[in-house]
């Protein structure tokens, strides 16, 4: 069995994330296990944030504000 690692990203209150996580990390699919590895947010306030600690995991956050433009930060 191999594990198959996955990032989400989110940018407000992280109710898809959190349904995400719920639904996938830990489980098997196929062959293969599921691993939410990294969550980023691009909102230093997101809710999505206390979400993710609640449910014990950091999230990074890449804030598109410090850029100078859109095009920059994606």
């Amino acid at each position: 069995m191999s594990v198959k690692k996955i990032a989400i990203l989110f940018s407000g209150s992280g109710s898809n994330m959190e349904a995400i996580i719920r639904k996938v990390h830990g489980k098997k699919a196929g062959q293969n296990r599921i691993e939410v590895a990294l969550l980023i947010c691009n909102k230093k306030d997101a809710y999505g944030i206390k979400r993710a600690k609640n449910l014990g995991f950091e999230t990074t956050i890449i804030e598109h504000s410090k850029y100078a433009s859109r095009d920059d930060f994606d």
